[in-house]
């Protein structure tokens, strides 16, 4: 989607505080509306952030978890095989996507 102006309010789930943080990683998020206590902004219920490479990648078992509309990015997401066991990845297949696609309306 549309980028997230500036100094706008986005609540993550406690589980996000053991996630790496740099300054300019792109996420993938599902964003939902919330007002509490006069604050308003939107909750990241979904997110996941770019690999080294600058895709996201994921295996079918985990897209399978995944929120309707952020499995179906995936779906038409490139396939990316993995030759071997890496630090990541178990060899297999993983869907790739550039974080520009966008849900299907």
């Amino acid at each position: 989607g549309p980028d997230v102006p500036a100094r706008f309010t986005v609540r993550f789930t406690a589980h996000s505080f053991h996630g790496v943080w740099r300054r300019g990683t792109r996420f993938i998020l599902r964003l939902l509306p919330f007002e509490d206590a006069g604050r308003s902004g939107l909750f990241a219920s979904y997110w996941d952030w770019e690999d080294t490479n600058g895709e996201f990648c994921n295996d079918d078992q985990a897209i399978a978890g995944m929120p309707a509309e952020i499995a179906a990015i995936y779906g038409r997401g490139h396939v990316r095989r993995i030759e071997r066991d890496t630090d990541e990845w178990n060899a297999g297949v993983i869907r790739c996507v550039t974080g520009r696609e966008r849900a299907p309306a």
